[in-house]
């Protein structure tokens, strides 16, 4: 994918469409044209919008959330024993009973959450944001703006989907959740594993060389704030436990 560099801010971004003038900086002084991802029709905005109207916009949310598969797949956990049945393979029915096959801990009690803001509402404001946004098999990224200084972003978890466990050699980040809840597995530089829980208003800092993987209990939105995020600092560990 070619690069471009920004008119604005001049920083250099990746575009499949190369007569591309602004990254996701502009705002409502630079307007550029698009088609919408849900019926095609072309449309101004100021910024990276994907749908031209709320309606689509709906349907786009409702497109998310079937990439992640119907088809269930029987699985029997090492740890607790119990069938349970995921869209992948698994060797664990949670992070908490792969957790504690690994380090043999004592049983932890889950936490109970209350969604206090609607999950759809959130995620439709952060969508009408102008903002890049990343599908990923978990979810979706929002990349409010993420540059050599700093970089924001909201991370959608559908429930029951999580991450690759992996750690980054340059970033730093913070993550505050929005709604919902997870289970996280965290290994810092020179220490054991631990587990534990990040409710819905909760927050934890990462220092880069972490290890973590984390497992939305419900769907979940996390707001995320970092030093620069890009891929050739991602190193991961493995993809399900």
């Amino acid at each position: 994918m070619p690069s471009v560099q920004c008119r604005y801010c001049n920083r250099f971004f990746d575009t499949e469409n190369v007569s591309e003038t602004y990254c996701s900086c502009c705002n409502h002084k630079f307007k550029r044209s698009s088609s919408c991802l849900i019926c095609g029709i072309r449309f101004e905005h100021p910024g990276l919008n994907v749908c031209c109207s709320e309606e689509c916009l709906e349907d786009y949310i409702n497109k998310c959330k079937t990439l992640i598969s119907d088809e269930k797949i029987e699985n029997v956990c090492r740890h607790c024993k119990k069938h349970f049945y995921a869209n992948q393979q698994r060797r664990f029915c949670s992070l908490r009973c792969g957790f504690q096959s690994i380090n043999k801990i004592s049983e932890k009690e889950y936490f109970t959450f209350t969604n206090g803001i609607l999950f759809n509402d959130i995620l439709r404001s952060c969508l009408n944001s102008n903002s890049l946004i990343v599908p990923k098999t978990w979810g979706l990224e929002v990349h409010i703006v993420n540059h050599h200084k700093y970089c924001l972003k909201y991370l959608v978890f559908f429930k029951d989907q999580y991450f690759s466990n992996h750690m980054h050699l340059v970033k730093q980040e913070a993550w505050h959740c929005l709604v919902g809840g997870f289970e996280m597995i965290l290994r810092r530089k020179n220490a054991e594993a631990t587990f534990s829980y990040l409710k819905e208003a909760g927050k934890i800092e990462l220092e880069p060389g972490t290890e973590h993987q984390i497992r939305a209990l419900d769907d979940s939105i996390l707001v995320e704030v970092s030093t620069q995020s890009f891929n050739e600092d991602t190193i991961r560990s493995y993809s399900n436990i």
